[in-house]
């Protein structure tokens, strides 16, 4: 905790206040609380495997105008992401489906297949109905059922704005994650009585 407390005091404020802020301006499609003994595997965006392979978070960007979005890509990939590159919601879909995401960051005005239909498509898929959406857009937040993305963010946008909300949601699915993991990995009771060692052969 005090490691990435550091880490957000070189911006001027706490890890707790990015969580706070966070939770005023975007609501997630869930809520995970993050305890003390996660934040410190939390603050790198990678995982490790239990071979001890490293297998860096990915986040999927969308827009019709790749150009656009390089600047972001070299510094989320400089922060440690692996970062995956859709322009339009056809390729978006395609792309979870070959490979799962932490989060996706998309444009709403798109040909062929615009962001909101991407967040409903991305909704409907049991597969990826829990991986927070990022929504962009020059204009302003579109009316209608907003469940369908975790955030919304009106361009241009800031870019420490952008990043701090890309961290909060990938840690908060890290966290998910992580808690799924244990539970899997916790031991059944079993369903076979003792044997008596007595009447073993």
């Amino acid at each position: 905790m005090t490691q990435l407390n550091c880490l957000y005091r070189r911006r001027g404020r706490t890890f707790a206040d990015s969580l706070t802020s966070m939770s005023r301006s975007c609501a997630a499609p869930y809520d995970v609380a993050i305890e003390s003994d996660e934040l410190a595997w939390l603050m790198r965006t990678s995982l490790m495997s239990g071979n001890g392979v490293q297998i860096m978070s990915t986040i999927l960007l969308v827009d019709d105008d790749l150009d656009n979005l390089w600047p972001l890509q070299l510094t989320l990939e400089g922060r440690g992401y692996h970062v995956l590159l859709a322009e339009n919601g056809h390729a978006a879909m395609e792309a979870l489906v070959r490979e799962p995401v932490q989060l996706v960051v998309t444009d709403w005005q798109m040909p062929q297949m615009d962001g909101i239909e991407l967040c409903r498509r991305i909704r409907s898929r049991p597969s990826t109905a829990d991986v927070p959406v990022v929504l962009l857009s020059a204009g302003p937040e579109p009316p209608g059922d907003r469940r369908g993305w975790s955030c919304f963010l009106r361009k241009p946008v800031d870019p420490g704005v952008l990043l701090d909300r890309i961290d909060m949601f990938v840690a908060r699915r890290l966290a998910s994650n992580l808690r799924n993991a244990r539970a899997d990995c916790a031991d059944p009771a079993s369903r076979w009585p003792a044997l008596d060692a007595r009447c073993w052969p």
